[in-house]
């Protein structure tokens, strides 16, 4: 957390979202966010990229059943879930499943 008290609310962790590349189309393969949360990350990816949002999350801002999101290739859900706690260097790689017959 930054030191400064003008800054108190501002995120501190530089963290890289990776992409598919059905995705990626809609924003970029690799995108820097700062967020100090999963949750915050993908608010920051939303905001910036509203034709991607649709495609990640609910109207209620949960993933999507089917888009599965990893911190550091540890399951989100493994590691606190959307609050799960970010750190400068981090990556969130956002993996969605491909149905077919």
């Amino acid at each position: 957390m930054s030191d400064s008290p003008n800054t108190p609310n501002t995120p501190t962790a530089s963290v890289t979202v990776q992409l598919p590349a059905s995705l990626a189309t809609l924003a970029a393969a690799s995108v820097v966010v700062g967020a100090d949360t999963v949750a915050g990350a993908l608010s920051e990816m939303r905001d910036r990229f509203p034709r991607l949002a649709p495609r990640l999350c609910d109207a209620s801002g949960q993933p999507h059943p089917f888009v599965a999101l990893y911190v550091n290739a540890r399951p989100v859900r493994l590691a606190g879930g959307l609050a799960a706690p970010l750190a400068d260097g981090d990556e969130i790689r956002v993996v969605t499943a491909i149905a077919g017959g």
